[in-house]
Protein backbone atom coordinates (compact mmCIF):
# COMPACT_ATOMS: atom_id res chain seq x y z
CA UNK A 1 0.00 0.00 0.00
CA UNK A 2 3.13 2.23 0.56
CA UNK A 3 4.25 1.66 -3.28
CA UNK A 4 0.88 2.35 -4.22
CA UNK A 5 0.64 5.88 -2.56
CA UNK A 6 4.12 7.10 -3.88
CA UNK A 7 3.70 6.32 -7.08
CA UNK A 8 0.26 8.22 -6.89
CA UNK A 9 1.77 10.71 -5.26
CA UNK A 10 4.89 11.16 -7.64
CA UNK A 11 2.38 11.16 -10.65
CA UNK A 12 0.37 14.09 -9.32
CA UNK A 13 3.18 15.94 -7.71
CA UNK A 14 4.85 15.38 -11.68
CA UNK A 15 1.74 16.47 -12.90
CA UNK A 16 1.05 20.10 -11.14
CA UNK A 17 4.61 20.93 -11.80
CA UNK A 18 5.03 20.65 -15.57
CA UNK A 19 1.13 22.23 -16.24
CA UNK A 20 1.15 25.67 -17.94
CA UNK A 21 -0.94 28.41 -17.14
CA UNK A 22 -1.75 30.67 -20.97
CA UNK A 23 -4.01 33.54 -20.65
CA UNK A 24 -5.62 34.24 -23.89
CA UNK A 25 -6.78 37.16 -25.54
CA UNK A 26 -8.42 37.53 -28.93
CA UNK A 27 -8.25 41.19 -30.76
CA UNK A 28 -10.16 42.98 -33.07
CA UNK A 29 -8.98 46.15 -34.76
CA UNK A 30 -12.40 47.61 -35.09
CA UNK A 31 -11.13 50.97 -35.70
CA UNK A 32 -10.11 53.05 -38.85
CA UNK A 33 -6.54 53.42 -37.91
CA UNK A 34 -3.28 51.65 -36.90
CA UNK A 35 -2.87 50.53 -33.35
CA UNK A 36 0.52 50.45 -32.32
CA UNK A 37 2.91 48.93 -29.55
CA UNK A 38 -0.30 47.08 -28.38
CA UNK A 39 0.20 44.65 -25.10
CA UNK A 40 -1.27 42.96 -22.40
CA UNK A 41 0.53 42.94 -18.68
CA UNK A 42 1.35 41.07 -16.58
CA UNK A 43 2.99 39.72 -19.90
CA UNK A 44 7.18 39.19 -18.96
CA UNK A 45 8.31 38.35 -22.39
CA UNK A 46 9.34 42.07 -23.03
CA UNK A 47 8.98 41.14 -26.74
CA UNK A 48 5.43 41.08 -27.14
CA UNK A 49 4.14 43.82 -29.09
CA UNK A 50 1.59 43.62 -31.81
CA UNK A 51 0.65 45.95 -34.85
CA UNK A 52 -2.03 45.81 -36.15
CA UNK A 53 -3.55 47.25 -39.38
CA UNK A 54 -7.78 48.52 -39.11
CA UNK A 55 -9.73 45.19 -39.20
CA UNK A 56 -7.25 42.94 -38.42
CA UNK A 57 -7.32 40.20 -35.71
CA UNK A 58 -4.46 38.61 -33.73
CA UNK A 59 -4.44 35.97 -30.66
CA UNK A 60 -2.35 37.56 -28.18
CA UNK A 61 -0.77 34.58 -24.96
CA UNK A 62 0.43 35.18 -21.64
CA UNK A 63 2.64 32.67 -20.32
CA UNK A 64 1.32 33.14 -16.59
CA UNK A 65 2.94 30.11 -15.19
CA UNK A 66 5.83 32.31 -13.47
CA UNK A 67 4.00 34.81 -12.48
CA UNK A 68 3.53 34.74 -8.58
CA UNK A 69 0.76 33.47 -6.93
CA UNK A 70 -1.25 36.31 -6.15
CA UNK A 71 -4.34 37.99 -7.53
CA UNK A 72 -4.45 40.85 -9.71
CA UNK A 73 -5.38 42.66 -12.88
CA UNK A 74 -4.30 42.55 -16.63
CA UNK A 75 -3.33 46.43 -18.38
CA UNK A 76 -3.61 47.22 -21.84
CA UNK A 77 -1.53 49.44 -23.18
CA UNK A 78 -1.54 50.35 -27.15
CA UNK A 79 -1.48 53.64 -29.14
CA UNK A 80 -3.97 54.90 -31.55
CA UNK A 81 -3.41 57.94 -33.71
CA UNK A 82 -0.32 58.36 -31.79
CA UNK A 83 -1.75 58.83 -28.47
CA UNK A 84 -1.15 56.46 -25.86
CA UNK A 85 -4.10 54.18 -24.60
CA UNK A 86 -3.82 52.42 -20.88
CA UNK A 87 -6.26 50.43 -19.74
CA UNK A 88 -6.95 48.35 -16.90
CA UNK A 89 -9.43 45.38 -16.93
CA UNK A 90 -10.09 41.63 -15.99
CA UNK A 91 -9.31 39.86 -13.18
CA UNK A 92 -6.84 36.64 -12.62
CA UNK A 93 -6.69 34.63 -8.98
CA UNK A 94 -2.91 33.15 -7.86
CA UNK A 95 -1.90 33.66 -11.04
CA UNK A 96 -4.56 32.11 -12.90
CA UNK A 97 -7.20 33.56 -15.23
CA UNK A 98 -10.41 33.51 -14.37
CA UNK A 99 -11.28 33.06 -18.22
CA UNK A 100 -11.00 30.40 -21.37
CA UNK A 101 -10.50 33.81 -23.18
CA UNK A 102 -11.15 37.50 -23.37
CA UNK A 103 -12.56 38.83 -26.38
CA UNK A 104 -10.83 42.45 -27.00
CA UNK A 105 -12.49 44.78 -29.63
CA UNK A 106 -10.48 48.68 -29.98
CA UNK A 107 -12.69 51.12 -31.48
CA UNK A 108 -11.97 54.66 -32.40
CA UNK A 109 -13.36 55.87 -29.35
CA UNK A 110 -13.95 52.84 -27.00
CA UNK A 111 -12.53 49.41 -26.04
CA UNK A 112 -15.01 46.64 -25.43
CA UNK A 113 -13.40 43.91 -23.33
CA UNK A 114 -15.60 40.63 -23.56
CA UNK A 115 -14.61 38.03 -21.56
CA UNK A 116 -15.69 34.57 -21.94
CA UNK A 117 -15.60 32.42 -18.26
CA UNK A 118 -14.16 28.56 -17.77
CA UNK A 119 -16.77 26.41 -17.37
Amino acid sequence: MNKTFVFLLIIILSTACNSETIAKFEITNASSENVDSLYILPDKSKNNFLQMTPGSKALYEIDMTGIAKTDGYYLLSFKLKGKPVVMPFGYFSNGIPQESVTRIFIHRDTVIINPLYKN
